[in-house]
């Protein structure tokens, strides 16, 4: 999903609050900035959906699964954002209507337009989240993804190409190619 940076003037929260509440845009916050999000491509959101779809066997252990919608708190009064794909299994979470603070796995689908900015800036926030447990990022220009996965300090799988190598080991019913139909 695209970003385009709002430069009129600097937010407090809840201006930023206010401003969403009264636009129908959606838009993400750091340190009084705010950036509006624009629509992605029809591969953007088919990416999108295969991994909601892939990891939607796990409502079944409490976790709940939302995509480009659902805010999340990246750090308080500070950063807040709307990553593609989303899972958090955190009552807290599950209990808010709109916005998420304990996510377990955050997925972005890299766009031409956020790819620096979602494998630089966004990963170094991203990775500061205390239960953050994986951060995925997905090529829209090649069947590749990575994956990183905290185990102490976050180490940096890549996926290379359907089948080759399981998306997510161990994890039932998370293995299908999530570019089937891409």
């Amino acid at each position: 999903m695209a970003t385009v940076k709002n430069i009129h003037h600097s937010y407090t929260v809840e201006q930023y609050v206010a401003l969403e509440q009264e636009s129908e845009l959606r838009y993400e916050f750091y340190r009084g900035e705010v950036f509006a999000m624009t629509g992605g491509t029809m591969q953007h959101n088919l990416i999108i959906q295969n991994m909601a779809n892939a990891l939607r066997s796990l409502r079944s252990r409490g976790c709940r699964v939302f995509t480009e919608n659902v805010k999340l708190e990246v750090a308080p009064e500070e950063h807040y954002v709307y990553p593609d794909v989303m899972l958090t299994c955190h009552p807290q979470d599950l209990s808010d209507n709109r916005l998420a603070r304990y996510p377990s796995l955050v997925i972005e689908v890299l766009s031409e337009s956020t790819e620096a900015h979602d494998r630089g800036k966004k990963l170094d926030r991203y990775l500061q989240m205390p239960g953050l447990q994986a951060y995925v990022m997905i090529s829209q220009k090649a069947v590749v993804c990575w994956l990183l996965r905290a185990k102490r300090r976050f180490l940096v799988l890549p996926y290379v190409g359907p089948r080759r190598r399981p998306f997510t080991p161990g994890k039932p019913g998370l293995g299908d190619d999530p570019f089937s139909d891409v």
